[in-house]
């Protein structure tokens, strides 16, 4: 708006050079104020990214070997750990598979509620991580752990890691 209005009003070019100085320090004294709460975003501990990783670790320091399910898939991967193919898209198959009739979930390998307990009968979980989606989605994961023996733990990040019991 400065520089339309300095193109347009012949009367202000001799003076734009205060013009502009006057309009910069207004704008430099008004963004003080706002300069505090914007220096979060350096906190590089609080972004997603380092986050992420942090619980990756904290999950993969806590949890034995083998498949971790789960429908956030970012967690277990970044700590190094592998998962269910078949969760790798996280909660939006799993959201939509029960639409999906049983044959056609099959083909595109989607696992519905009702498949969980057939899919996880030949390979069991070492540890089933919940926490991060809608606890709707969530229930039929942890009332497998729960049917299964395992217990919760909370992890020191975000989440609850479901372990199997001791042999």
């Amino acid at each position: 708006g400065n520089i339309i209005a300095l193109a347009r009003a012949p009367a202000l070019r001799p003076h734009a050079l205060r013009f502009v100085a006057l309009t910069a320090s207004v704008s430099l004294i008004e963004s003080l104020f706002f300069i505090p709460n914007s220096l979060g975003c350096y906190a590089c501990a609080r972004w997603p990214v380092f986050t992420a990783h942090a619980t990756g670790e904290a999950l993969a320091a806590a949890a034995p070997p083998g498949r971790i399910l789960t429908l956030a898939p970012i967690f277990p991967l970044e700590g190094g750990r592998e998962i269910y193919p078949e969760f790798a898209t996280g909660p939006f198959a799993w959201r939509t598979a029960a639409l999906v009739d049983p044959p056609r979930r099959a083909t595109f390998r989607m696992v519905a509620p009702a498949d969980l307990a057939d899919l996880l009968a030949a390979d069991p979980p070492a540890a089933i991580l919940t926490g991060f989606e809608h606890a709707e989605f969530e229930q039929p994961l942890r009332a497998y752990a729960k049917a299964h023996g395992y217990t919760a733990k909370t992890l020191p990040t975000q989440g609850v890691l479901w372990l199997p019991r001791p042999r």
